[in-house]
């Protein structure tokens, strides 16, 4: 299995909208990517945004596929259309992370 991390950074002048994120944006990653093989979607939203211990990142989405491949023909398909509606959520560059995922 393998595991996305695309992580949006808490930097000053970050904009990040997580209602639009949770209600469209990644029912939109579920719609598109199921067909090549999505497992799960999970989410990471920051509690602390301010202060000494802040987060690093605003939000972290996870997608599972069973393997790298079906990931690249999944973004190959439909990941023009996901990345453009990045800039409906937020002006973050995000940020992607392809991981071997083992539960132990």
């Amino acid at each position: 299995m393998i595991r996305i991390a695309i992580m949006y950074p808490n930097k000053p002048g970050i904009e990040f909208d997580s209602n639009y994120y949770r209600a469209f944006h990644l029912e939109l990653v579920r719609e598109k990517y199921t067909p090549f093989g999505l497992k799960g979607i999970e989410l990471d939203e920051a509690k602390a945004l301010n202060g000494p211990h802040k987060a690093p990142y605003l939000a972290i989405g996870y997608l599972t596929f069973e393997s790298t491949k079906e990931f690249m023909n999944a973004i190959e398909e439909s990941g023009e259309e996901i990345m453009n509606d990045v800039e409906n959520f937020t002006n973050a560059k995000p940020i992607l992370q392809v991981s071997k995922f083992s539960t132990l």
